[in-house]
């Protein structure tokens, strides 16, 4: 399978970058060249059928594929990883520093603690059942199965947290609290029908997030609580939900800018390797590339077969001219696949001059035309790329989500039901 991934992604670079063949020149030769035509009236337009090599798309187009799908499209993906990278770096460094024994202020607040259950109850405090339906299906000769949540079930009651000094708050949680925690405590019901668990039972220690009540009532002046003055008090926020945590602080936060840290890489690599390897012709014209008008000295003629699926086949026929840019006192030889267009007026001695855009730094890098310019199959990897990773990104965010960060949980696997877990 391997060798296969590979000879098909060999297949699709060399497809898109193309194969080379030697050249075999005929110089121009025949009448007088005809006036008229040269740098100052070139009769082609670049967007016309036969002026440009038929893998090639016109200046306008490749602006356009480099412009969207490769500098905005790779520009606000890296900039969506960096902001997440940022994002939760930010809040696991928050949930890091916090001190599990620093005095409790009214307001938002984390509380770092041990859960005691309410007097005379035994059992979990939180408690949330996810109820899921099983289905299953055969797909060439395979069983595959699926477990979607149908409904979930929350019960909570309030219950005490001893933190590191001693002292107790009291966490009243409502029905829209999230837990973040394992649920691996699966219940069957019969072939279709399983319960998966969560919950929070005394004795584990979880640290709370919410808005705490009564911190400075249930105070002395030398920061110590006193007794007969209340118990401080937390609640869910007004916006968002109560959280609670069996995690260690800060690991959900890690886990997410570590993957976001891996694809803002991923990303780097796959923009460095296109600009290098699939469009640095593109990319050293667009920046250093001017417009040489050219004496044209040879021309070239060639065909391939080309036969499509499911067809007989047919002869593809292709042209190049070579011509000569005076730069000073040395002249430098330049040559590019053309449309059968230009080449004929070369033939025919109608075109005194040809254009070609040439780099001002790197001369061996030019092609033909008034600007610079991609290759069809380069538009095809490049989009293929950008459409891949849009896709991709987004998908693989979501999927890598613990399951307390989905609206729902499903779960899916090989094989028949009878066969899943439990």
């Amino acid at each position: 399978m391997q060798h296969l991934l590979r000879a098909a992604l060999l297949a699709a670079l060399l497809g898109a970058l193309g194969c080379h063949r030697d050249p075999t020149w005929t110089p121009v030769s025949g009448g007088p060249v005809a006036s008229g035509y040269g740098a100052q009236n070139w009769p082609f337009d670049e967007a016309d059928t036969g002026v440009l090599a038929r893998d090639v798309v016109t200046a306008s187009t490749s602006d356009v594929v480099a412009d969207v799908f490769v500098f905005l499209a790779y520009g606000l993906m890296f900039s969506g990883a960096a902001f997440w990278v940022w994002s939760h770096r930010k809040r696991a460094l928050m949930e890091l520093a916090h001190d599990p024994r620093a005095p409790l202020a009214d307001g938002p607040a984390v509380v770092v603690g041990t859960v005691e259950a309410p007097t005379g109850w035994d059992g979990a405090v939180v408690r949330i059942d996810i109820h899921q339906a099983g289905t299953e299906w055969q797909h060439k000769g395979a069983w595959h199965h699926a477990w979607k949540e149908q409904r979930r079930d929350v019960n909570a009651r309030p219950f005490f947290l001893v933190r590191d000094d001693g002292a107790r708050v009291l966490v009243e949680p409502d029905a829209r609290v999230a837990v973040h925690d394992a649920h691996d405590a699966i219940t069957r019901h019969d072939q279709t029908q399983r319960t998966r668990v969560c919950d929070i039972k005394p004795g584990e220690r979880v640290h709370v997030s919410g808005v705490v009540a009564g911190a400075q009532a249930a105070m002395g002046y030398a920061g110590a609580y006193r007794q007969g003055h209340g118990t401080p008090v937390v609640r869910a926020p007004s916006v968002g939900r109560m959280v609670i945590s069996a995690e260690a602080p800060g690991a959900t936060s890690l886990a997410r800018m570590r993957f976001h840290r891996n694809w803002a890489v991923a990303l780097a690599a796959v923009f460095t390797f296109l600009c290098a390897a699939v469009m640095p012709e593109y990319l050293v014209l667009s920046a250093t590339g001017q417009t040489e008008w050219a004496t044209p000295t040879a021309t070239d003629y060639w065909r391939t077969w080309h036969k499509p699926k499911n067809s007989s086949g047919y002869w593809v026929y292709h042209h190049a001219v070579q011509g000569a840019v005076a730069r000073g006192a040395e002249t430098l030889t330049v040559s590019d696949e053309t449309g059968d267009g230009p080449s004929r007026c070369v033939e025919a001695r109608q075109c005194a001059r040809v254009p070609f855009v040439v780099s001002s730094v790197a001369p061996a890098y030019h092609q033909f035309g008034l600007a610079p310019h991609l290759t069809t199959g380069r538009v095809v990897l490049l989009v293929l790329f950008c459409l891949v990773l849009l896709i991709a990104y987004p998908a693989s965010s979501v999927a890598s989500r613990p399951w307390y960060l989905h609206a729902k949980v499903n779960d899916t696997g090989g094989g028949p039901l009878m066969t899943s877990r439990p």
